[in-house]
């Protein structure tokens, strides 16, 4: 998921990106390790 949004961001650096993550995540800190990742690639959900 990360990866993906990593090369969207790099293929429209200006567009608004909106993610949805989904509840398939077992571990909590998984969850949130993903969701900072992705709010450090400027992804919003």
């Amino acid at each position: 998921m990360v990866g993906f949004v990593q090369r969207l961001r790099l293929a429209f650096p200006r567009q608004h990106l909106l993610v949805d993550i989904d509840d398939g995540y077992v571990d909590a800190e998984v969850v949130c390790h993903v969701v900072e990742q992705l709010e450090m690639l400027g992804a919003s959900g």
